[in-house]
């Protein structure tokens, strides 16, 4: 079994390989603080996912359950609670979009037809 995720705005630059902002469905910044390789810093707002943006996510966690199922795993799950980004698009505090992709809390369609595609 294996599991994907991506953090969304819970993420931070300084933690990642590329050092890009993170990223979410709304600007709607995390209070707290993060554990860095700096020390403890405060969690950035993150940038909003373009329309585009969300859609190559999807496709992304398609050709990353695709990969996983090829390389030999007896199945895929997309990690969607605990605050990471799947989560972030299904809760009405995190998720204020005003597109098509707003209300993904009550029609997580977009995501579910994606994973269905991997699986054949």
């Amino acid at each position: 079994m294996v599991q994907l995720v991506h953090a969304g705005r819970i993420a931070r630059p300084v933690n990642t390989f590329h050092g890009r902002r993170a990223v979410a469905p709304s600007v709607v910044r995390l209070r707290g603080v993060v554990f860095t390789v700096c020390g403890l810093q405060d969690m950035p707002a993150p940038r909003v996912l373009s329309t585009r943006e969300v859609a190559v996510t999807v496709e992304d966690f398609r050709r990353g359950a695709a990969a996983a199922v090829v390389a030999g795993a007896g199945g895929v799950e997309i990690h969607g609670a605990s605050g990471c980004l799947v989560h972030q698009f299904l809760a009405d505090s995190t998720n204020r979009r005003t597109d098509g992709y707003g209300r993904l809390v009550r029609e997580p369609y977009p995501l579910c037809r994606g994973g269905r595609r991997c699986g054949g």
